[in-house]
């Protein structure tokens, strides 16, 4: 209690007037304490963090970052299950995702592509990516050069 009054007292005394006549909040060196300054952001986060519950906590926001969730996007109705975790997994939208499928089957059909490598060039994007939809596609859905 007293230790958050204190705080409370620190963030007060800390606020100062912007140009405009507006107050910013700035902590001072307060551990995960947010910025409300004009660049915003989380400030001086201990790292070595001992408590299990913020280390959970923290996980989760990890997790639901790196798991995107296509199933409201243009084309997410068009994939099945397995594309759309695929589609969240590499971070593409679902368009792009059926653009490079278009683009892969056609260059596999017309014989263009034989294997992994050969479908690297036609995009600007990471290679693994490409791996991971050209997986996919052969792999998963059966195409290949008759």
């Amino acid at each position: 209690m007293k230790e958050a009054e204190e705080t409370a007292r620190g963030v007060k005394e800390s606020s100062q007037p912007d140009p405009s006549g507006k107050f910013l909040q700035r902590a001072n060196n307060l551990k995960g304490e947010l910025d409300s300054s004009a660049q915003g952001g989380v400030t001086n986060i201990d790292s070595g963090c001992k408590d299990s519950s913020s280390t959970t906590a923290g996980l989760a926001i990890s997790n639901s970052l790196n798991n995107w969730d296509v199933t409201g996007f243009v084309g997410a109705n068009l994939l099945s299950v397995a594309e759309k975790q695929l589609c969240g997994e590499i971070k593409i939208l679902p368009t792009h995702y059926l653009s490079q499928l278009e683009a892969m089957s056609t260059g596999i059909l017309k014989g263009n592509i034989t294997k992994k490598s050969e479908a690297h060039g036609m995009f600007n994007l990471d290679p693994n990516t490409v791996d991971k939809v050209y997986d996919m596609l052969v792999v998963k859905k059966g195409i290949t050069q008759e």
